[in-house]
């Protein structure tokens, strides 16, 4: 079984000294690092008690930050509770990689290094943070090996730190954003490879620290604890910043939007679902999907499903192969244990596309009721269950072929079939008309604007990102210690 491809913690540490605020969430924490991270998060806990209980003047949270950056460093506290630890280096050319830059050391919002003394500015800033009372937080993202070589980022042992670090500086964009920290932090952050997962650390904490020392153990939790929400947006941002699923996403839109709706628009239903038709035409009470009630919905989707069976069954397959194939990527990115991110994606494609199909039968439906063909007795109309049963070979096949096709995809194999075949069961010149008429030119036309809008969207953040990098900068330069290194 593959291991999950990105795995996203935060813990926090502070100056208060009851020993079980830093442990009692650390089987939580540490759930799905390997072994080697978990020894790290409780080796870290261990020195920081020590740190806390030495009274020379150099304890503080710049500690930590020797911590994540070392290069085969000793930590020795030298008192009567003398504690001294050896760690291995941390960085890529010691551990069997290669970056692409070849830059190694603690970096930040704006800088792939930072300066002897940029480091001596986080240093006094981190330890200033102990002293008046605040808290570090110190996330940590995982990542499995073999993803990253699925998605390019680790090619024949070179690494794209770049690209990682950059995913870092997005990832705290999001993260502080979401948690209303915007320029409320100081960050840095570090790349491990060490383990088996190649993996991050960052070190955050306040610049206008909330004193925790006098807070109640609940109280402190409160202000501390990052949310399931807050994990999973840091490991959204970085599955979004390491993949590309354009393509798979631009597939899933082929085939629902051109191949199956785009036909569907061009196609008069009516003569093969004539006496259905009739009775829908006087027994619907709207003709808007979101507007039916739960049982007209029930009848439309019916004949939704028949559609899709009779008239375009190699592309529902096709389509049912491609949003399973795309929520086992998302599984094998953010792991059962984040099932919530992606478990309804598949079903939920299908409930947009029944929805838009849906309003396209509704359209002929109402169309064909201000016809004249549509019955003149009313009275004699009803609706039975026995008539829909009649369509299809029941709901039930389609339901167990979806769930075929679905269990085939939970090998986690995400190679899709680049072949964009024509149904055999549509006319040629049909089909080709459709791929020229006004919806489909319509649909192109507004997928194409949707996707400039995405292109320029990602512009503006960037440049909002360099203006804020610039803000970052001058106000920290104030501080008088802080050398851009630009």
């Amino acid at each position: 079984m593959q291991k999950v491809g990105v795995i996203a913690k935060v813990r926090w540490d502070s100056p208060n000294t009851r020993s079980n605020s830093y442990t009692q969430n650390i089987e939580y924490i540490t759930r799905g690092l390997d072994e080697h991270e978990k020894q790290e998060v409780l080796e870290w806990n261990e020195i920081l008690d020590k740190i806390k209980n030495d009274s020379s003047n150099e304890q503080g949270f710049s500690r930590y930050l020797d911590y994540i950056e070392r290069q085969e460093v000793e930590i020795n506290i030298d008192n009567k509770n003398s504690f001294k630890t050896r760690k291995s280096s941390v960085l890529a050319t010691d551990n069997g990689f290669n970056t692409k830059s070849g830059k190694e050391g603690l970096f930040d919002f704006y800088n792939d290094v930072i300066s002897s003394s940029q480091r001596n500015f986080y240093n006094r800033k981190f330890d200033e943070v102990y002293k008046n009372g605040g808290l570090l937080w110190k996330p940590i993202v995982s990542f499995d090996n073999e993803w990253l070589k699925e998605h390019g980022v680790l090619v024949n042992n070179i690494i794209d730190e770049e690209k990682l670090k950059d995913t870092a500086r997005k990832m705290m964009t999001s993260l502080l954003k979401e948690r209303q920290m915007e320029n409320k932090i100081y960050w840095v952050a570090q790349l491990h490879y060490d383990t088996d997962n190649i993996h991050f650390h960052v070190a955050m904490v306040e610049k206008n620290p909330t004193n925790v020392m006098d807070m109640s153990e609940e109280e402190e939790k409160d202000h501390g604890f990052f949310s399931q929400k807050s994990i999973n947006q840091m490991k959204s941002t970085c599955v979004r910043e390491l993949t590309d699923r354009s393509k798979e996403k631009q597939q899933i839109h082929d085939v629902a939007r051109k191949r199956i709706l785009g036909v569907a628009k061009e196609t008069q239903f009516k003569e093969d679902y004539l006496e259905v038709f009739q009775q829908l035409s006087e027994k619907l009470s709207t003709y808007h999907y979101k507007n039916l009630k739960p049982h007209e919905k029930k009848w439309i989707n019916t004949l939704s499903y028949a559609i899709l069976q009779n008239h375009f069954p190699s592309e529902y397959q096709h389509f049912i192969e491609l949003t399973s194939n795309e929520q086992e990527f998302y599984r094998r990115a953010y792991g059962d244990r984040s099932r919530e991110m992606f478990k309804d994606y598949s079903q939920n494609c299908e409930k947009d596309l029944l929805q838009r199909l849906g309003n396209t039968l509704l359209k002929q439906i109402k169309e064909y009721k201000n016809s004249n063909h549509a019955l003149n007795d009313k009275s004699s109309i009803r609706l039975s269950d026995e008539l829909f049963k009649s369509l299809v070979y029941k709901e039930d096949s389609l339901q167990s072929i979806k769930q075929k096709e679905r269990e085939n995809t939970r090998s986690f194999s995400y190679s899709v079939s680049q072949e964009n075949p024509v149904p055999n069961r549509l006319d040629d010149n049909l089909y080709n008309r459709s791929q020229t008429s006004s919806p489909y030119t319509l649909n192109q036309l507004n997928y194409h604007i949707n996707k400039l809008k995405r292109v320029l969207e990602r512009d503006v953040n960037k440049a909002l990102r360099e203006y804020e990098k610039l803000l970052y900068q001058q106000e920290i330069q104030k501080e008088g210690e802080y050398d851009s290194g630009r």
